[in-house]
This record gives C-alpha cells, sequence and structure tokens, in this order.
C-alpha cells in the first residue's frame, strides 16, 4: 500500500483540531481523533506509515506540538497543538 502525504492530511487535521479544541490553546490527542473519525470515517493513520495517531504526531514536530501531562495514576494524556 502506497503510504498517503501527511501535507494531504493537515487541512483535515486542522479541522479536527479546532472542532476539539473548545476554549483551550491545546486539543486533547484522542478527542482530535474522535473528530477525525468523524470527519473522515476512513482515516487510519496506518495510511500516513504510523500505527496510532500518536506517532504520527510526534513523527512530524515540524507541524505539530505534543505535550504529555503524567497523570497520578500514572497514565499519560497526550494534547497537541498545530503549528499555524
Amino acid at each position: 500500500m502506497k503510504k498517503a502525504k501527511v501535507v494531504d492530511l493537515i487541512p483535515l487535521l486542522k479541522e479536527a483540531f479546532e472542532t476539539a479544541l473548545g476554549d483551550n490553546v491545546w486539543a486533547h490527542l484522542s478527542a482530535v481523533g474522535n473528530c477525525l473519525r468523524r470527519l473522515d470515517p476512513g482515516f487510519d493513520p496506518r495510511s500516513y506509515g504510523c500505527k496510532q495517531l500518536y506517532l504520527l504526531v510526534k513523527a512530524h514536530s515540524d507541524l505539530f506540538e505534543l505535550k504529555n501531562i503524567n497523570m497520578n495514576n500514572g497514565t499519560d494524556v497526550f494534547y497537541i497543538k498545530i503549528k499555524y
């Protein structure tokens, strides 16, 4: 399968980010993922060479900022911000 270009994903990702953002500067990564799947039910990060949305965002730090918050219960929560 031919890998899709991340640059082609940017408009969709920006729309999902804005939808998930609310009143904040950072959007919860899982909320962005949910919005992506609502906007494009065929969205799959594997089409862009990554197993997970987190890895896709992490691999493109020139386009996205990723923030990791370690919760008291030991889980990690990820937030995304698009570099405009």
